[in-house]
């Protein structure tokens, strides 16, 4: 048993405590009791004391996007005399170059620097999206090794696109259904997955259609990337939808818990599908600024009762 105390305890709870000179007592996995902390010293005199003071305990945070591999475009120079002009130029110059050449010690290096600055700065809960396009069999296994080794509680996906090919897109699909169906029957309530995909501007209908009946085999939901700039939903409109939820949403990728990211470009309608399916919108609002793509419809998607979540994209923590 720990008691962690003489701090400011914020509680985040139904009446939102905020209990100065507090603590908490955690016996093995579990927070048992929150308050003052001279009350709780007495009334566990047995336990182990950490002292804190001048510092704030509260729940983990937890970030619902991100990607450990960007550690590595960090300050990268992109090596070309024509520097981006719009968003599909920063995938093409930047993220599908990198995924592109990344290698086992890769991998494991930006996910265990990145793990670490996470545990540091106190998000305790990530949703990675990884992508390795040259070493797709196996990535999230690497990874998973820096997440034991954090201590760090982590939802893994693969991201399955056809930008690549097809053939590239069902190696997607088999690694993220080997690494689910291993953390399912591992029963590890630190460790999870969901389906990845890119975004619907690089996924094929077929594509689509496999990754749903993976997702209705596995019982698990999607982590994709939705709207985030203006050519995902040009593209979506050329097909005949009004947007991109409204496509995702024909193929059943809209589902009860699917991280739908970034929606900047989502029509004001199409948060009605996100909200009829208990699918999350998650903002990324230092990543939108960086790519210039715009503000995401936040406000709307509260007043409209859809859950929204915080990540850090390509800023990993």
């Amino acid at each position: 048993m720990l008691i962690v105390g003489n701090g400011t305890v914020l509680t985040f709870d139904k009446d939102s405590r905020v209990i100065s000179n507090g603590g908490v007592v955690i016996e093995e996995e579990n927070v048992i009791a929150i308050g003052e902390i001279e009350k709780l010293i007495s009334k566990y005199p047995e336990a182990e004391y950490k002292d804190v003071q001048g510092k704030i305990i509260m729940p983990g945070m937890i970030n619902t996007h991100m990607h450990l591999y960007s550690t590595f475009a960090r300050g990268m120079d992109l090596k070309t005399d024509q520097p981006p002009k719009n968003f599909v130029e920063i995938l093409e110059k930047l993220w599908w170059r990198l995924d592109k050449v990344l290698n086992e010690e890769d991998i494991y290096c930006s996910a265990i620097y990145a793990l670490l600055d996470c545990v540091k700065k106190g998000t305790t809960t990530i949703f990675d999206h990884h992508a390795s396009s040259n070493l797709i069999d196996g990535s999230l296994d690497i990874i998973t090794e820096a997440v034991r080794q954090t201590g760090i509680r982590a939802n893994l996906s693969y991201e399955i696109s056809d930008r690549d090919g097809h053939e590239k897109a069902l190696d997607g699909i088999r690694e993220n259904k080997r690494f689910i169906k291993k953390a399912q029957q591992e029963g590890n309530s630190y460790l999870g997955g969901m389906i990845g995909l890119h975004a619907s501007f690089t996924l094929n209908n077929e594509t689509l259609s496999e990754a749903a009946a993976l997702a209705d085999e596995l019982g698990v939901p999607f982590h994709i990337h939705v709207a985030e700039g203006i050519a995902d939903f040009y593209e979506s409109k050329t097909r005949g939808y009004k947007g991109v939820a409204e496509r995702l949403n024909r193929f059943h990728i809209l589902r009860p818990g699917t991280l739908a990211i970034h929606g900047v470009h989502l029509q004001e309608e199409e948060l009605e599908i996100l909200k009829n399916n208990d699918s999350y919108l998650i903002h990324n609002p230092e990543s939108n600024m960086g790519n210039a793509v715009g503000a995401a419809p936040i406000k709307a998607a509260i007043d409209k009762g859809v859950t929204v979540g915080l990540g850090t994209d390509g800023y990993t923590t």
